[in-house]
């Protein structure tokens, strides 16, 4: 029986160890950018990026300055804006998504809310970045009155027809086109559902991600991929407790049960 408890306490003792003794992540998430076929894989100084909607980035990029001419003046990854027949994207509405391809494409930032994916363009996304509200707002209002037939981007199947270089996305037959403020309910849906959650529509009280900024003043999301570091290293820490809890909690019980059959 005493050998018997022993082997349990040890098994207890080896998983328990295992989950406090994982392996650092051996790539700085502040100072990395996404894995895909068109970002760096560290972010530098770009100083090209001085002009569009791209130029923010300019100190810090995780885009080069073929990529953001690309977003600019052609259509990067083959995908379109204006997919609805004879529906053409406003001015204002088109500006406000090329700040966010901008972003996604040049921000180095989102590294804490990478996740794997299994793409052909890339291997990594992000998830959930706090996005501010007054971002979401001026975004949803300035498309608001476009055209689309469906609410997220991401997954919905395109029907693909021959193009410039490739094959453009366009509605499939049967789906309909709709103005923005009837597809999505509000600017928060909106946000959060068109990129398939890539962003988390968060009040301006809140640490939370501008798409766009004045660059020359600094970057302000620089502070929120540092404090969501440190959130997650709280909520870390808090676990090894729960898991040094459990270990001593579990060790005497089996102790004492050894003993109680001695």
């Amino acid at each position: 029986m005493k050998i018997a408890g022993g082997i349990i306490f040890a098994v207890i003792v080896g998983v328990v160890s295992g989950l406090h003794n994982r392996p650092d992540d051996t790539i700085d998430i502040l100072n990395r950018c996404l894995e895909t076929e068109s970002h760096k894989i560290h972010p530098t100084p770009e100083e090209d990026l001085l002009e569009g909607h791209c130029a923010p980035w300019t100190n810090r990029s995780c885009c080069t300055k073929d990529v953001a001419e690309v977003i600019h003046y052609g259509n990067l990854y083959n995908f379109r804006y204006e997919h609805c027949p004879t529906k053409k994207m406003s001015e204002r509405c088109k500006a406000k998504f090329l700040q966010n391809h901008c972003f996604y494409e040049c921000s180095p930032n989102v590294g804490p809310w990478i996740k794997k994916v299994n793409m052909k363009i890339r291997n990594e996304t992000f998830v959930d970045v706090p996005l501010c509200k007054t971002d979401c707002d001026s975004w949803f209002d300035a498309c608001k009155n476009d055209f689309t037939c469906i609410d997220n981007w991401t997954k919905f199947s395109w029907e693909r027809i021959p193009g410039e270089k490739g094959k453009w996305n366009v509605c499939p037959k049967g789906t309909k086109c709709k103005p923005f403020s009837e597809i999505f309910q509000n600017s928060q849906q909106f946000c959060e559902r068109i990129w398939d959650n890539s962003y988390k529509y968060t009040p301006d009280d809140q640490p939370c991600m501008r798409m766009s900024f004045e660059g020359s003043a600094g970057n302000p999301n620089d502070q929120v991929a540092l404090w969501k570091v440190g959130q997650d290293e709280v909520n870390s820490a808090s676990l090894s407790s729960i898991y040094s809890n459990i270990l001593y909690l579990t060790g005497f019980a089996v102790i004492a049960q050894i003993y109680s059959h001695c």
